[in-house]
C-alpha cells in the first residue's frame, strides 16, 4: 500500500532539508507514518477499489463497513455456516459514514456478511497528507522512543502509535485525524 504523503511534499513542506539522496530514508519515515494514521483511524482513507470484505453481523438495522467515504456498493451477501450465500440489495447507503442500514436487520453471527465496496479519496485529503508529512519530519528529528519532548516552559506529549521506530502522533494531529477515524464504540 503506497503512503498517504510522498516525497515532493515532504521536501516542500518540511522543516529539514531534505535532499534526493535521503529519499529511501524519507520513503520510509513517510511509509510509517502513513501506516501509524491507517491504523489510527481504522481504515485506507486513500482510494481503494473493489475490495471484498468480510464483516461480523451486527445483530440490527445498521452495518457499519470499514470505510467512511464509500464511493460505490458492488455487493452485498449473507453467508450462512454452511457457507451458502444470499445476495442483500434491500438496504440504504449513507456514503460519508459508511454505513447500509436495512429494515429486516442483519444477523448477529461472526463473519457472516461479505460485501465488496469501493472508496476512500484520491486524492488524499490536504490535511491528512499534511499530518503525514508532520509526523515522518518529526520522527526523522526525535531520538527513538521519545514520548514527549519539552522545550522551555512548552511540554508536548505524543500519542504513540510505534515509539521505537519514532512515529508518534501528538495530540494536535490526532484532532485533525478524528474527521476521518472509524468509531468502535457500540
Amino acid at each position: 500500500m503506497s503512503a498517504l504523503a510522498d516525497f515532493a511534499a515532504l521536501q516542500k513542506l518540511s522543516r529539514l532539508d531534505w535532499t534526493t539522496d535521503e529519499q529511501d530514508k524519507a520513503d520510509a519515515l513517510l511509509s510509517s507514518a502513513s501506516a501509524a494514521v491507517r491504523n489510527y483511524c481504522g481504515w485506507d482513507i486513500s482510494a481503494v477499489t473493489a475490495v471484498t470484505v468480510t464483516l461480523d453481523g451486527p445483530g440490527g438495522h445498521v452495518l457499519a463497513l470499514p470505510c467512511l467515504h464509500v464511493t460505490e456498493v458492488a455487493s452485498v451477501e449473507i453467508v450462512a455456516a454452511d457457507g451458502t450465500t444470499t445476495p442483500v440489495t434491500d438496504y440504504l447507503v449513507s456514503a460519508t459514514s459508511g454505513l447500509l442500514r436495512r429494515r429486516r436487520g442483519w444477523p448477529a453471527d461472526y463473519s457472516s456478511i461479505r460485501a465488496t465496496i469501493s472508496g476512500g479519496y484520491d486524492p488524499v485529503p490536504d490535511d491528512v497528507v499534511a499530518t503525514v508529512r508532520s509526523i515522518a519530519d518529526r520522527a526523522a528529528t526525535l531520538p527513538h522512543g521519545v514520548q514527549q519532548e519539552v522545550t522551555g516552559g512548552v511540554s508536548r506529549t505524543y500519542r504513540v502509535q510505534n515509539a521505537e521506530a519514532g512515529i508518534n502522533i501528538a495530540t494536535s494531529e490526532a484532532r485533525v485525524l478524528d474527521f476521518y477515524r472509524i468509531s468502535r464504540d457500540g
